[in-house]
């Protein structure tokens, strides 16, 4: 009886352990995590963490450009699609990203320092855009790929 209690919690751990493996970890020390697009004006040196649906994506010369509709993030700093917009923003990451993986639609984090807003249009109107230089970029997987849950109890999630 005693060996199937300690083969049990072992793979008890075991279990627990796996569902936590497939969350990205964020750094926030150093982030003001108050800063959202809509408010980022004037914010120039800034760290932020943020987040969204791609848009679009462009290559340039020696960086990745990302266009980004902005969504509030949940506890694990991914984009909620299911609350309001707010607003867009422009990703720029060193480097080249494949347009394949980061196409439209897709979610991503971005964390990285505000630099000089852009104006650009979106249709006929100008639209000024706060911009990200990214340190990283988490591009999400579809939540049903991303993480194994396992649990006994009630939970609640975004």
């Amino acid at each position: 009886m005693m060996r199937f209690i300690h083969w049990g919690f072992i793979t008890a751990i075991t279990l627990a352990m796996a569902a936590c493996a497939g969350v990205p970890e964020f750094k926030t020390q150093g982030v003001d995590l108050s800063i959202q697009p809509a408010n980022s004006l004037g914010k120039q040196g800034q760290q932020v963490i943020w987040g969204g649906s791609i848009i679009d994506i462009r290559n340039l010369t020696d960086k990745t450009r990302i266009e980004v509709l902005a969504y509030p993030l949940d506890s694990d700093f991914r984009p909620i699609k299911d609350k309001p917009t707010q607003g867009r923003f422009i990703v720029e990451k060193s480097g080249y990203l494949e347009p394949k993986d980061y196409r439209p639609g897709k979610f991503i984090t971005a964390v990285g320092v505000l630099a000089k807003p852009q104006t650009g249009k979106i249709g006929e109107a100008i639209y000024h855009y706060p911009v990200v230089q990214a340190s990283r970029v988490e591009l999400w997987k579809p939540r049903s790929e991303s993480n194994f849950q396992f649990g006994i109890g009630i939970g609640i999630h975004n």
